[in-house]
């Protein structure tokens, strides 16, 4: 938010962040929260809504970057030799997503006068021009600080590499005999990946289920192993997660009323209507 000239406190940052990661759940795909998270930051800094949106826009954007990143590390340094035809698309495809997203924000913060041609006729287009354009030039501003991003990309890999130990924590837990954590490394970000696509809320079902496919694809899975359950625990503590995220969004020491604004700007515009 600093980047883009938007006060913005760390409290408020957890209480939306919050708000944002509960909401995945009643939201097609795992990352249908950053939807409401986008109008409730919009809603409270009205004077930089572009920007606000593009914020929330471009935070989802390197964490999925961070999460293909990893796949492809997964894929590459720590899988066998003979990846079966399933497990190499998914790391060439991995490997090219990453690439392109690399170049693509690169070439946005540093293409220059082309890139403001282009923003410049977007700003002419009726209704959305102008927001839109206010969004491209709030992604510029990320060529002040280039190191940040870089830092913002290293930590979106760490995150996801978390998640990926706990699900290999859940799986010493359950079973004696289980993958090892590089074989977790192979599996779940291609599996969490499959879960953002707005297929069902929360990306609850086809997870699951691409966890319980790739694993199969291990050659020295043990006997016995189920990665549907595996995944069905992991769902559960992020469930918990979004519990308490709610009770600190309830009660935080900060009062932001984005839902009661919401629906009072929305009763305004139906009397003007």
């Amino acid at each position: 938010m600093a980047t883009f000239q938007i006060p913005f406190s760390v409290l408020e940052a957890f209480r939306l962040g919050f708000i944002g990661y509960l909401l995945n759940f009643v939201s097609f795909g795992s990352v249908g929260g950053d939807v409401f998270k986008a109008i409730l930051v919009a809603k409270n800094h009205k004077e930089h809504r572009p920007e606000a949106v593009a914020s929330v826009l471009l935070d989802r954007a390197i964490g999925l970057l961070g999460l293909v990143i990893l796949a492809t590390i997964g894929l590459t340094i720590f899988a066998s030799d003979s990846l079966s035809t399933l497990m190499l698309g998914i790391r060439n495809s991995a490997a090219v997503v990453a690439v392109a997203s690399i170049l693509a924000l690169t070439a946005a913060m540093y293409l220059g006068s082309f890139y403001e041609r282009i923003i410049a006729i977007v700003e002419k287009l009726p209704v959305l021009g102008e927001p839109v354009g206010r969004m491209a030039r709030a992604v510029r501003l990320l060529r002040r600080t280039p190191l940040q991003v870089v830092v913002l990309v290293l930590l979106a890999v760490v995150v996801h590499t978390l998640i990926t130990s706990a699900v290999f924590l859940i799986s010493c837990g359950v079973y004696q005999e289980h993958p090892t954590l590089h074989e977790h490394l192979q599996v779940v970000p291609p599996a969490m990946a499959a879960g953002t696509l707005p297929l069902a809320p929360g990306g609850m079902g086809y997870q699951e289920g691409a966890l319980s496919v790739l694993f199969k694809e291990l050659q020295s899975l043990p006997n016995g192993f189920s990665g549907i359950l595996v995944a069905t625990i992991y769902r559960l503590f992020t469930l918990c997660i979004a519990g308490v995220g709610l009770i600190f969004y309830l009660v935080s020491p900060v009062p932001i009323r984005e839902l009661d604004g919401m629906a009072e700007e929305a009763q305004e515009n139906n009397l003007q209507n």
